[in-house]
């Protein structure tokens, strides 16, 4: 399977759910679980700003659901958030994960 990445994404940001201040290093695992490629940056940390982008491989390799796990120090683990393509927003999906103290 040759996995070909154009302009498809997935990015957002990770707040703290009680101050809704970004959360800088949260962790991000993305998973391909429909047999797709891999997401372009599959494990990562979340920049200054709390954020954080991947991108998707094109139509036909890159379709199906991606899922996340983000954690982060002092936080409580956000696991099995699912994103799908083709998705009815585009190519471009904006997908924010909020994490409560823990």
């Amino acid at each position: 399977m040759a996995c070909v990445y154009g302009n498809r994404e997935i990015y957002g940001i990770v707040y703290d759910a009680e101050t809704g201040a970004a959360v800088v290093g949260a962790r991000l695992r993305i998973g391909a679980i429909d047999g797709q490629c891999v997401p372009g940056t599959p494990d990562q940390r979340t920049g200054p700003r709390g954020t954080y982008a991947t991108v998707i491989a094109d139509a036909g390799h890159g379709d199906g659901r991606y899922t996340f796990q983000v954690t982060a120090d002092g936080y409580q683990s956000c696991m099995g958030e699912q994103v799908e393509f083709p998705h009815p927003h585009g190519d471009k999906v904006h997908r924010s994960f909020t994490l409560r103290r823990g």
